[in-house]
């Protein structure tokens, strides 16, 4: 679907009224221009095997991290060394207006 169709679609959603409330994924409030990526900054991706990843949406079809994304496993790694990594080596030290995960499929 075109973003602007998307775009379009997330404003007519805004419009309803009532009880529920409609609470829209990171990446298509990225598209509205409203948020900014979280990854490593607000947020990380702890696997169930312990493996701790940028962004918890940055997953392949088989759920394994997306190139770039992963920073270490747990709990042989040290966590705190992971995220300064991530911020200072990795390219993730500032919250970007783009979703990374979306932009590495991209490629």
């Amino acid at each position: 679907m075109p973003d602007n169709e998307l775009l379009s679609v997330m404003d007519f959603l805004d419009s309803l009224s009532g009880y529920t409330k409609i609470v829209f994924q990171h990446s298509l409030r990225i598209l509205r221009g409203d948020y900014k990526c979280h990854a490593s900054n607000k947020a990380i991706g702890i696997l169930p095997d312990g493996i701790v990843v940028a962004c918890g949406w940055a997953l392949d079809s088989n759920s394994r991290p997306l190139p770039g994304f992963k920073l270490g496993k747990l709990p042989e790694d040290d966590f705190v060394a992971m995220l300064k990594r991530a911020q200072d080596e990795l390219g993730y030290g500032n919250r970007t207006d783009y979703c990374r995960a979306l932009k590495s499929l991209d490629k």
